[in-house]
């Protein structure tokens, strides 16, 4: 958080294999293709088709991208020192705004992704 002392967060994030995340694209991209013929029959046809590919096309993108899972987070408010949450299962990007249930401010984790760890200790700041 700007203007305070970074904290120092833990997670426990499960590492996602190449394999893991090509099913998971292709099973969104697939969909995608498979459900835009079956929506195109509905009146207006064309935006029922844009958007069933562009749904599918971004889901699969993204669990692409999905390197780590995040399994558990531990980490305080640089501010109040309250106790900061994030969803299990979301997925870990370089950084990720995590808001403070105590005093309503923002918190900014950044990690280092480079670190091909199954369990990488982050900061938060």
């Amino acid at each position: 958080m700007f203007g305070f002392p970074s904290t120092t967060a833990e997670i426990e994030a499960l590492p996602r294999s190449i394999g893991w995340r090509l099913s998971r694209a292709a099973a969104f991209i697939g969909g995608g293709l498979l459900l835009a013929p079956a929506v195109g029959v509905v009146p207006p046809h064309a935006p029922w088709v844009v958007a069933a590919l562009g749904i599918g096309g971004f889901l699969g993108i993204r669990k692409w991208r999905e390197r780590f899972t995040i399994l558990s987070f531990l980490g305080s408010c640089p501010k109040c020192g309250a106790a900061l949450a994030i969803k299990r299962g979301t997925p870990l990007k370089k950084v990720i705004t995590v808001p403070c249930p105590g005093c309503n401010h923002d918190s900014t984790l950044t990690s280092d992704l480079s670190r091909e760890s199954s369990a990488p200790r982050e900061d938060s700041g």
